[in-house]
This record gives structure tokens, sequence and C-alpha cells, in this order.
């Protein structure tokens, strides 16, 4: 089981759905890069463009890891906001990590001291 639980990931009432999706797609995007990198490399290696294995030439976040445990760690970081549409067709965070829902908060408390 990957840590961090879906209540990291905004609170309480945070959807299961979305979370599941949020990950999946993004798991498809680190998936998705580890291509791009390795046949960027291969084709540095066939050329001889570098003394470098094709090993070392692969980010190592995504070449040592799962994507959807990268894709998880990258949610955490922010790099990734689920965002839904309200009825005035505004944009709102559904779905984000606990440290930029605090950050959120505190920019919306300070918006409304002024």
């Amino acid at each position: 089981m990957l840590y961090p639980t879906i209540e990291q990931f905004g609170g309480a009432g945070s959807d299961r759905y979305a979370v599941t999706v949020a990950t999946a797609k993004c798991a498809r995007i680190v998936t998705d890069e580890y291509c791009r990198q390795r046949e960027t490399a291969e084709r540095m290696v066939s050329q001889k463009e570098t003394d470098k294995t094709v090993f070392a030439l692969i980010d190592k976040d995504i070449r040592d890891n799962k994507a959807v445990k990268t894709a998880i760690n990258r949610m955490m970081e922010g790099e990734l906001v689920v965002l839904e549409a309200d009825e005035n067709g505004e944009l709102k965070p559904i779905l984000m990590s606990a440290q930029l829902a605090k950050q959120a908060e505190a920019e919306g408390a300070e918006q409304a001291d002024e």
C-alpha cells in the first residue's frame, strides 16, 4: 500500500474517485516522460554522443521508482492540483496536497483581511 492517505490529499472530504483518476493520469505522464528520456538516451548512446550508459542518462526519480509512486510524490509536492468548475464557471481546487491546502487557506485569510 502506498502512502499518503486520502485525508492527506485535502481533508476527509476528498473524493476517492478524483484521487484515483488524478493519480492514474499523472502516472501516465510519468511513463511517457520515461519513454521519451529512454528514447533520447538510446539515440545518444547509439550515435556515440556520450560516454554514459542509457541507465545513467535517465532521470533517477523516474528510473528507480514505479510510475504510480512517482505520481503520488508529485501530487504531494504540489506539482498536480485537480480543479473543478463551480456553478459560476470559476475553477476551484477539489484535490491538492495538505501543504497546498494550508497555503491556500492562509492566502484566503489574508485577502479577507484586506
